[in-house]
């Protein structure tokens, strides 16, 4: 029996918005960064070389909604924060960010093919919330779930 694992629909993402000069711009500045380096700041995690609090975007897999397998849909939600210098600067990096990865809020359709996986559809979940300060090491931060519909099979 061949195992073949399921496709990497984080990268997918990460790929993604890292691919948006709008969200690069912030994100890839000299300044945000310890070292000097112009990398993208978007990641699964938060990174130790990150000059926070700068402009940041971590994704985080948060379960999701039931995939439909037998037509090969899986689905995953992600919940997305969006740092900044302030409330304001954290807001306009997470108004850009959604207006990428699902540019049409009626239906949020988007697909793309990153990192061997074949997103179907990125859909806004709900509003975006301000976390609070002391919960998120004082930097202001607003948070926001999507959903992403993906083929079951790595391409």
């Amino acid at each position: 029996m061949v195992v073949a694992a399921r496709p990497d629909v984080m990268g997918a993402m990460l790929v993604r918005i890292a691919s948006f000069e709008e969200i690069t711009a912030f994100i890839s500045t000299a300044s945000g960064s310890k070292t000097g380096k112009t990398k993208a700041r978007v990641s699964d995690e938060l990174h130790t070389d990150w000059n926070m609090p700068t402009h940041a975007i971590r994704i985080r897999a948060a379960g999701g909604p039931q995939s439909d397998i037998q037509v090969g849909l899986l689905r995953q939600r992600f919940d997305t924060f969006c740092y900044g210098a302030n409330g304001y600067e954290a807001g306009r990096l997470n108004r850009i960010l959604a207006a990428c990865i699902a540019p049409d809020p009626g239906t949020g359709v988007c697909s793309f093919i990153a990192a061997g996986a074949s997103v179907r559809d990125v859909r806004q979940e709900a509003e975006p919330i301000k976390g609070e300060a002391a919960e998120f090491n004082e930097w202001a931060v607003y948070i926001q779930p999507f959903v992403v519909t993906y083929g079951s099979i790595a391409v």
